[in-house]
This record gives structure tokens, C-alpha cells and sequence, in this order.
């Protein structure tokens, strides 16, 4: 008998604890609460994208992709802002 259906868990392994709480709580509330505005954050969803990917979850790869692109086109529009002054 396997491990997790003796003790009702479940072993992730190679999963951040900021990443599967994010996941968790999409799971419930189906939106990602996170302030945007760091690097950080660009690689927290990004990992959250291949998360769902691995987990097979398209709406939360939606969810996560929409917040990427989000981030790129501030990040992006910052740098043109910067270099033009």
C-alpha cells in the first residue's frame, strides 16, 4: 500500500511553499492575490505557470500567464518611460 493513502496526504516534491499556497488559494477564492512589482514576483508565476502545467490546470495557467504578461508590459512600459526623459 502507498504511503499517502495510509496517512491521507499527499507528497509534492520540487514545490515552493509560496508557490502551492498560491495554488491553494486560487483553489479557493479562483483569483491571485499578490502585490505585483518585483522580479520576485515574475518568477513566483512564472513557477506557478509550470505548476499548473504539471498539474494540468489551464484556468490557473490563464490566471498565471495573465499576471505575467501584466508584469512584462509595466516592466516594459517603465524602461520606454525612463529612457525617454
Amino acid at each position: 500500500m502507498r504511503k499517502e493513502s495510509c496517512h491521507n496526504g499527499l507528497i509534492l516534491k520540487n514545490v515552493e511553499e509560496k508557490v502551492l499556497l498560491l495554488l491553494v488559494h486560487w483553489l479557493y477564492a479562483q483569483r491571485l492575490d499578490v502585490a505585483d512589482g518585483e522580479a520576485k514576483t515574475l518568477i513566483l508565476f512564472t513557477k506557478l505557470w509550470l505548476m499548473a502545467d504539471r498539474f494540468m490546470m489551464p484556468a490557473l495557467q490563464n490566471a498565471a500567464i495573465d499576471r505575467i504578461a501584466k508584469l512584462l508590459s509595466t516592466a516594459n512600459g517603465n524602461r520606454q518611460r525612463s529612457s525617454s526623459n
